[in-house]
């Protein structure tokens, strides 16, 4: 949760409690007001009129310590944040922003320590242990992550935001997947042979439903046959290696050009594509933490013929921060000073059609192929498809992927630059640019499943 962008409202609600102090406090409705505005010098002289009016109360030191942050005032920001989570040590709102201030700031070491003290005092919340998870995983502690992402999974309070179905419901591409993946784990003896019994329910399971389903239908299991996957269904069981290299990005490429290149353009033809952008010491690294992690949950996309791994539960692996951050001193007029906002990887189980037209919410998109190209049965498919058209400035989050006739009425008339898929390619591209999948048209393997990797920098208006 960030809390230092006007469209980013201040979030008081909470999984588990909600901030009260009796009557608001006028200077304290006053902050709030100001905040949301984006007036954030007033939001902060008047929260320090309401801290000093209700010295004990969280709620104008939450505010506080947001309007702090909103304009630069890191130390004092801290300050208010860390009293916050202890005058109301329930309140998961004031850790999550104090989390995020620490995690900014490059403190990852005391950020884990006020997550830590959160599980403690309000155990159970799943984004708060996908965040413990994280931190570990950044730290290339792979155990300690696999156990908190595995106990984050299933938590009692489920995470705010989640692509992932319930428990109890499934797709056939999920069984699907998940039914390769273990066979494949147990042939390469990274799951003993107990899972013989797991990876046959789930053959079991695909030759019972999928007769009677097709691959975008949600499929809720009896009991019985919940309980015969359970042992791999919706869990962490592995986590791969995923260290940093001596060289990740391979500099044989001429990044100072591609970024040159890319300023040059106008917005509607902002997208680059850098070939062999990986050293292969990198890019074996990263295919072999796909194939061996235990980490793609998120089973509720738009599209369900795919699977998602987000950051937030599995997908930031010490390789992965190398990279981000490689690219930023590569390409400094470019991304230099624009944050990394959000990583994820989708992995095509079955079926050609993907990700649909969508923008994201972000200033600048990579989009890494990573799955050998010799499982693309069409060379000239697979790959990405970018409209020059970019979405309003105006449009919202939502807009931005859901508005399906909004956004056939701004690329139906528009040129697409489509960019064919090749093992270890790069694209660039200008978050706000409507894209989407090249019917993806893999051999089906375990191992030929295309998957493709998503870093983004900045925010819309950074």
């Amino acid at each position: 949760m960030r809390l230092n962008r006007k469209q980013e409202p201040i979030d008081e609600g909470s999984a588990t409690v909600r901030l009260t102090s009796g009557v608001p406090s006028a200077e304290l409705t006053l902050s709030r007001e100001a905040y949301q505005r984006g007036d954030f010098n007033a939001a902060v002289e008047a929260a320090r009129v309401a801290c000093t009016q209700q010295p004990m109360s969280a709620a104008p030191a939450f505010l506080l310590g947001c309007a702090l942050r909103a304009v630069g005032n890191l130390d004092e920001a801290r300050r208010e944040l860390e009293h916050c989570t202890h005058i109301a040590p329930y309140y998961d709102p004031a850790y999550e922003a104090l989390i995020d201030l620490l995690e900014s700031i490059g403190d990852c070491p005391r950020a884990l320590e006020v997550a830590l003290r959160l599980e403690a005092s309000v155990s159970g919340l799943a984004d708060n242990r996908f965040r413990i998870g994280t931190l570990h995983l950044k730290a290339g502690e792979y155990q300690q992550a696999q156990q908190w992402f595995d106990r984050g999974l299933n938590s009692l309070a489920p995470p705010r935001v989640s692509r992932s179905l319930p428990f109890s419901k499934v797709t056939i591409p999920r069984l699907k997947h998940d039914c390769m993946q273990v066979r494949w784990l147990i042939e390469r003896r990274k799951l003993d042979t107990r899972f013989d019994a797991v990876a046959a329910s789930y053959e079991r399971l695909l030759a019972t439903l999928s007769d009677r389903h097709d691959c975008n239908e949600i499929i809720t299991l009896e009991p019985d046959d919940l309980a015969s996957i359970s042992a791999f269904h919706r869990r962490c069981l592995l986590i791969h290696k995923c260290d940093r290299v001596e060289n990740c990005l391979d500099r044989a490429n001429d990044f100072a050009t591609y970024e040159a290149t890319f300023l040059k353009l106008p917005l509607e033809d902002r997208c680059i594509v850098i070939d062999d952008v990986l050293t292969p010491q990198a890019l074996g690294a990263l295919v072999a933490y796909c194939h061996e992690s235990t980490i793609w949950h998120n089973d509720a996309q738009k599209g369900k013929n795919y699977l998602g791994a987000y950051q937030q539960s599995g997908f930031l692996p010490p390789l992965v921060v190398q990279i981000a951050e490689t690219l930023k001193e590569r390409m400094p007029r470019l991304l230099g000073g624009v944050p990394l906002s959000q990583v994820w990887a989708y992995r095509q189980v079955m079926g050609n059609e993907a990700i649909g037209t969508h923008a994201d919410f972000a200033k600048v998109n990579v989009n890494l192929w990573v799955t050998p190209s010799e499982y693309n049965r069409v060379s000239e498919s697979g790959g990405l498809r970018v409209y020059r058209a970019a979405a309003p400035d105006s449009w919202t989050f939502d807009n931005y992927n859901n508005d399906v006739e909004m956004i056939k009425s701004l690329t139906s008339e528009k040129e697409c630059k489509t960019i064919e898929y090749r093992q270890n390619r790069a694209v660039i591209f200008d978050s706000r640019l409507f894209h989407e999948s090249h019917k993806p048209q893999f051999v089906d393997t375990y191992e030929g499943m295309r998957i493709n990797i998503t870093i983004l920098f900045g925010k819309r208006h950074d």
